[in-house]
């Protein structure tokens, strides 16, 4: 949808006859007429977005910057590689073709160039990895766990291997962790396993209607589902040869995902067999579906079952098989992960994983990173993922922004949290790690980050144009009024708390009163400064500190510097003496939120 506002300022091309002016703008814009002058708003939409993405994509030379550049699109939002002032002169020209010298164009988008240097350090900064015998160096313990937290331990982990301590550094690590007190038990170590990480050949048996089972190669899986179709269907998928040790106690078990489920009863079940024919039909099987308790409910992720004993089978070639039973009403989604034949030993019993987080040093010591996230397994669960990664680019940005918006409820506004996570990027059919900083507003923490910015047609073309020129309105004087109320006292207007006679604005006019008398007998409440000195060079450097001191700061304090870019401010502004007339002066910005005088006032 357009969203833009057009105002004439130049070259009378345009007949407006009709009850709607801007009805005619607009009708003159899209007609093959001379170029006209005009100043306009817009706010790029989706197509846009689109649009830019494909122009990107042209001069894209790495597979990083196709990554980006096909986020333009999916993120809706320019970014550190791909930026606005770049790609805007693209879209004006395109959309505004009637558009001529000196228009200009205030230009809304959404951004994520601004990150900080965070976001570069942990992208391309390498994972300190811990692993068990690491940890038992350092603390006694293969894992931490609330009794050893790592906050007590990681300054002497990371001095183990010896990461350098750079202050205020952001480092991702990688620990084994375990949410329990150790305690003494069976410990599962893994002997025989099929992860579905390589090439499938597997044998299928048809019992009844067509092939349902499938490897998922993309993700390492096999899935079954009678999804559209027409028929009742009984499929056995039978899996390679597990030969078994004559003299290890072993089990089985595997993961299980079971979404979009219908089902009245379940529809697997899962047979053992030691003598397979190569025909599934003239073989013994043994059904160990009990034993697995397989969930009967969707889970939406995956989840192991409970484990079979296999010392009956000790010495022997085992095949299993997984038997999918559904029709066209029963329709669940199976999908099978990770087959484990694991040995049993008694030792110390926990759920140990594998934990990663940021951590920082602060001039003294390692601690875990307030403000810093890496998204591990179960938070990707607990954010209805199937798998620790996000699907598509829009999902995980609001995902991670309502999920941070809980974790990190006690921050305050413009506080900034940055989150490491993963998507599958459809097009380059591959996983992308992402970094981004999420900054909180009104409550919420937000990815985008709106802008607006000014581009100027100039010889020709469209350019950025950083120079911002305003109108001062009532508000505007109405700061100089609240600054000189509280740091010129002596000059505020007797009768009225909207008017002051230091630079001589008045809130209610929404101008300058510069009538001699009244600034001569504030000044005489004040510091007298027109005793000895010319009124016309006090009042001109009260003005420039007018602008440079007290309201550019205060109107634009987060202006910061665009290296190779000057950036000017130009306010405009009526001065009463005893008529009104409209001055300008120029401004330069010279660092975060500071300004310099370059020249003016300029009569209008």
């Amino acid at each position: 949808m357009k969203n833009y506002k057009s105002y004439i300022s130049a070259l009378a091309v345009l007949t407006l006859a009709s009850c709607d002016p801007m009805h005619d703008v607009y009708e003159e814009l899209d007609k093959d007429k001379l170029p006209v002058n005009n100043a306009i708003e817009y706010t790029l939409t989706e197509a846009d977005y689109k649009a830019i993405k494909a122009e990107a994509l042209k001069v894209s030379s790495t597979k990083n910057d196709t990554i980006l550049a096909n986020s333009i699109e999916s993120r809706i939002s320019f970014n550190e590689r791909f930026t606005s002032t770049e790609f805007v002169p693209f879209i004006l020209a395109k959309k505004f073709p009637q558009l001529g010298e000196s228009s200009k164009a205030m230009v809304s988008s959404n951004t994520t160039e601004n990150a900080s240097k965070n976001v570069s350090i942990v992208l391309n900064g390498k994972t300190v990895l811990f692993k068990a015998a690491d940890v038992e160096n350092v603390t006694g313990e293969q894992f931490l766990h609330p009794s050893n937290p790592i906050n007590k331990s990681i300054s002497q982990l990371m001095q183990f291997k010896a990461v350098d301590a750079i202050k205020d550094s952001l480092v991702q690590i990688s620990v084994p962790f375990s949410e329990q007190i150790p305690s003494v038990g069976n410990i599962y170590k893994p002997y025989l396993v099929e992860d579905f990480s390589k090439d499938l050949k597997w044998d299928v048996f048809v019992e009844k209607g067509v092939n349902i089972w499938s490897y998922q190669s993309k993700y390492g899986e096999i899935k079954a589902s009678t999804f559209r179709i027409e028929e009742e269907c009984v499929n056995a998928f039978i899996s390679n040869e597990f030969v078994l040790d004559n003299e290890i106690d072993s089990k089985f078990s595997f993961d299980i995902n079971l979404t979009n489920y219908n089902h009245e009863t379940s529809p697997l079940k899962v047979l053992l067999t030691t003598s397979y024919t190569g025909d599934y039909a003239t073989t013994e099987w043994i059904d160990i579906t009990t034993g697995l308790l397989i969930p009967q409910v969707e889970t939406n992720r995956y989840i192991s079952t409970t484990r079979v004993d296999l010392a009956a089978y000790k010495g022997n070639s085992l095949r299993f098989a997984f038997v999918y039973t559904g029709d066209s009403k029963q329709t669940s989604n199976v999908f099978i992960d990770n087959l484990r034949i694991e040995t049993v030993e008694t030792g110390i019993q926990n759920d140990v994983k594998t934990l990663n987080l940021f951590v920082n040093y602060n001039g003294i010591e390692w601690t875990v990173a307030d403000h810093a996230l890496v998204l591990n397994i179960d938070d990707y669960y607990a954010l209805g993922q199937s798998r620790p990664n996000f699907g598509d680019y829009s999902t995980a940005l609001n995902l991670v922004s309502n999920y941070i918006s809980h974790k990190f409820a006690g921050c305050g506004d413009n506080d900034i949290v940055l989150v490491k996570y993963v998507v599958y990027d459809q097009a380059l059919k591959s996983n992308v790690t992402i970094v981004n900083e999420f900054k909180m507003l009104n409550g919420l923490f937000t990815y985008m980050q709106e802008q607006t910015e000014q581009f100027a047609f100039k010889d020709g073309k469209w350019a950025f144009s950083p120079s911002v020129e305003f109108t001062l309105s009532k508000d505007d004087y109405g700061l100089i009024v609240e600054w000189v109320k509280a740091n010129k006292t002596a000059y505020m207007d007797p009768k009225y708390d909207n008017s002051e006679y230091y630079f001589g604005a008045s809130a209610h006019y929404g101008n300058f009163n510069h009538i001699v008398a009244n600034l001569t007998d504030a000044d005489k409440r004040g510091d007298n400064e027109f005793k000895d000195k010319n009124i016309d060079e006090v009042m001109l450097a009260r003005m420039k500190k007018c602008f440079a001191e007290v309201l550019l700061p205060a109107k634009y304090a987060n202006e910061e510097i665009i290296p190779g870019i000057d950036k000017y401010f130009i306010p405009s502004y009526i001065i009463y003496d005893p008529a009104n007339t409209t001055y300008s002066m120029k401004f330069k910005l010279v660092g975060k939120g500071q300004f310099e005088y370059v020249e003016g006032p300029i009569k209008k």
